[in-house]
């Protein structure tokens, strides 16, 4: 009915391995005898249980080999349809069982994540309001998931992604923008990492706290910072 509309595969869960196993790779299979006729690959990344943005990360390269084992187009695009943490276990305080500065953490981390693993869009689910027991994250206005993504978007909206490195456990995006020049956005996936820097350089926590100079090193946690030298 129209041919301009972007049509995504149907989605795949990726945190039951019997579910995926049973679904997914006959599926792209089947894609590839038809000769791709999708837009892009949808999946949900939801981690299972309590699991972390590393165990999601693992998820995603499950389903990256799926695809390149079945011969997908490497421009053909994957989206993360749905994502949180800790979904669907019982109980769960107003704040989200996961709260506070680590909300802040994986809120933004799952989206460097993304970006560093070739996943163009994540959809977090869900923006609401209310209240609601089974998300693991709580997206409110005033919640400090909901704030740490906004921090985000100030630092990238605007700037041009220039690629991640990884070192042991400090992951570093680079990111460059007109007017603004060239930072960082540095964090771990484990315990403390420590980058150089050349010179003074001023270090902001995502999760909204005062910027602080550093010279010469600057070390970090699984919280998001960005690092701007000569500021």
């Amino acid at each position: 009915a129209d041919p301009e509309a972007y049509v995504l595969s149907a989605s795949t869960q990726t945190h039951n391995p019997d579910f995926y196993e049973s679904f997914f790779p006959d599926y792209v299979t089947g894609l590839q005898r038809q000769g791709w006729p999708v837009d892009g690959i949808a999946a949900h990344f939801y981690p299972q249980g309590n699991g972390t943005p590393q165990d999601r990360m693992e998820q995603i390269d499950t389903v990256q080999r799926a695809l390149d084992k079945a011969g997908a187009p490497e421009d053909l695009p994957l989206w993360d349809t749905e994502v949180n943490y800790n979904v669907g276990l019982p109980g769960g305080e107003p704040e989200g069982r996961v709260s506070g500065q680590r909300a802040a953490a994986w809120t933004a981390v799952t989206f460097l994540d993304s970006w560093r693993a070739g996943v163009r869009r994540p959809y977090w689910y869900l923006w609401s309001a209310d209240y609601y027991s089974f998300p693991g994250i709580q997206m409110r206005i005033g919640d400090a998931a909901t704030a740490a993504l906004g921090t985000l978007g100030d630092w990238v909206i605007g700037a041009e992604f220039e690629g991640c490195d990884e070192k042991g456990a400090a992951v570093t995006c680079a990111f460059s923008r007109e007017g603004d020049g060239e930072f960082t956005i540095a964090y771990s996936t484990g315990g403390n990492a420590t980058l150089t820097v050349a010179g003074d350089a001023e270090v902001c926590p995502v999760y909204g706290g005062e910027c602080q100079q550093r010279s010469g090193s600057v070390t970090f946690n699984d919280t998001p910072v960005r690092i701007k030298t000569g500021a």
